[in-house]
């Protein structure tokens, strides 16, 4: 039984430990003694331990192991010539460790290969891509070349597609020419209320049309498009839009057009008439809409102040009068708007300089209430 630690004095011949250190030796034989050091050293190699013929040893602070056996345990032949005192230590071939890693590197020369030929094939289709897209964007300006046949195509993809992309409303889609660019009319009607469409954010309705103008863009040469979303039920348009193919960018009004109730009002209400005090004319428009419960609210501010204006308005018979001219003008004015939309109008009206309420309007009830 080996000790923890013990010492031995021995005599080794030079060419042993020469043979230990794994050098080639030439020199002449002699006797040296030397003092070695025994503690148990384990020898392990990819991290199992491996029993050696022979203990290792330490020797002024080097370990000694023996060659043969450390060499044999990586798989590798070892020959002693004892007339040249020559240790030859040769990698053996064909070796587990050697095998493995000629597997590896067939294999990372495969992939390699392999990654080369994806990336030509990639690049092939790069370049076919941006052949094809440049032809699409030169032919793309006028849109003389979609025939009807391919319009009605694209309307059947888009009912199949987006007819149901909300719950309890159903869409259909027209599409006609309109010289380089396309006009889309989307239509829908209500399946269970009303007011559905009107309840959606306009996000949700502006994410729709990106999708659709995005496919019909796509399918037909990445050519602009313009168009409306109107309700079949009165035949009213609840949103605008229009489409950049080239940048991909959408523009879009939801609900009603704030602009275009206000460009009515201003074309057929330039002043209206105060008895006693005179035609005041009408210097400021205001409008504001409320999608979600289809109300809009028009002010307008006339042209009237002065102590002659308060005076006037102060008489009752002259009140009479103004209930009556107020009330005929803003119900013509009413009928026009109506013409374009359904949304319930109230209409406020002020002065202009010191903006004082002045009467109140309600289009359903069709009745007015003076200050």
């Amino acid at each position: 039984m080996k000790m923890s630690k013990k010492y031995k004095r021995i005599c080794l011949a030079f060419g042993l430990g020469t043979a230990l250190c794994a050098t080639a030796v030439s020199a002449a034989n002699y006797t040296k003694t030397i003092t070695a050091t025994y503690r148990n050293i384990d020898v392990t190699y990819n991290g199992a331990s491996k029993t050696l013929s022979a203990e290792p040893f330490l020797v002024d602070g080097s370990t000694y192991v023996p060659l043969r056996a450390v060499s044999e345990i990586m798989g590798a032949d070892v020959k002693w010539n004892g007339t040249t005192n020559t240790v030859t230590i040769t990698n053996a071939a064909g070796s587990a460790d050697s095998t493995a890693l000629e597997q590896q590197l067939a294999t990372a020369n495969y992939q390699v290969t392999t990654l080369q030929r994806e990336l030509e094939n990639v690049k092939k289709e790069l370049e076919t891509y941006k052949t094809n897209n440049s032809t699409n964007n030169s032919s793309s300006t006028s849109g003389t070349d979609i025939t009807s046949a391919e319009l009605t195509a694209t309307e059947k993809f888009l009912s199949d597609t987006y007819a149901d992309y909300f719950d309890d409303i159903y869409f259909d889609f027209d599409i006609t020419k309109k010289g380089a660019r396309l006009q889309l009319e989307i239509s829908y009607s209500d399946r269970k209320d009303d007011t559905a469409f009107l309840k959606l954010r306009e996000s949700k309705i502006t994410d729709m049309l990106e999708s659709v103008c995005s496919d019909i863009s796509s399918r037909h040469k990445n050519i602009d498009i313009q168009g409306t979303i109107t309700y079949t039920k009165n035949d009213i348009d609840r949103a605008t839009f229009s489409y950049t193919a080239k940048t991909g960018r959408l523009r879009a009004t939801c609900g009603l057009d704030v602009d275009s109730v206000k460009e009515t009002v201003e074309d057929n209400l330039t002043k209206m008439f105060i008895q006693g005090y005179a035609n005041s004319a009408v210097k400021d428009v205001d409008v504001s809409a409320n999608n979600s419960n289809s109300t809009v609210n028009i002010r307008i501010y006339l042209d009237a102040a002065g102590d002659s204006f308060t005076n006037a308005w102060k008489v009752e018979e002259n009140r009479k009068q103004i209930q009556i001219d107020f009330q005929r003008d803003l119900k013509s004015l009413c009928n026009k708007i109506d013409d374009d939309t359904d949304y319930a109008i109230t209409i406020d009206v002020y002065t202009f300089n010191s903006s004082t309420y002045l009467a109140s309007y309600d289009y359903k009830s069709d009745s007015l209430s003076l200050k």
